[in-house]
């Protein structure tokens, strides 16, 4: 079986990669499940398309793709300088592909599945009509609190709180 490989780091497919990796619980996690984990790293993604729709409401006016969202220091913490960030802040997502491409490793199954459905995410032209939510802005960490007023909790999933926002369009 040959090595998943992801796309290069500085490309804007690399980037979401290691952006969905980072934020997406692992196998090791207890509140791990696979398919729950893929909808997660789809919904990531489609807050990412919208963004980067509304360059503006998220402090990037002139947004040219998904990678200068993700630079944004008050949106995306620790991506700011992507894609030239840390080994340590890595680490997760270095971990889960050595996981993935080891055959010897009790979890190579699982974590070969969550890196291949990271990829999936980050690469696929558009995602299935239950992921396409147009006001589909925020997500959070189980914790960090609410975006804000306007906004309202559209799923929790993973671990992770996703939110919507009706007044951007």
């Amino acid at each position: 079986m040959a090595d998943i490989v992801l796309a290069p780091a500085a490309t804007v497919t690399g980037v979401i990669e290691r952006v969905l990796l980072h934020e997406a619980p692992t196998p090791y996690f207890p509140i791990y499940d696979a398919d729950e984990s893929f909808k997660a790293m789809r919904l990531m993604r489609q807050v990412l398309r919208n963004r980067l729709k509304h360059p503006k409401d998220f402090g990037v006016p002139g947004a040219k793709d998904e990678m200068d969202v993700v630079r944004n220091p008050s949106q995306f913490a620790g991506f700011g300088k992507a894609p030239n960030m840390s080994a340590a802040f890595m680490l997760n997502v270095t971990q889960a592909l050595e996981i993935a491409n080891n055959p010897r490793h009790a979890k190579q199954a699982a974590f070969r599945r969550h890196v291949e459905q990271a990829i999936t995410a980050a690469t696929e032209a558009s995602p299935p009509a239950e992921f396409r939510l147009p006001n589909l802005y925020y997500w959070r960490t189980g914790k960090h609190s609410d975006p804000g007023k306007r906004t309202r909790l559209y799923r929790r999933i993973q671990g992770l709180d996703f939110y919507l926002q009706d007044d951007l369009d």
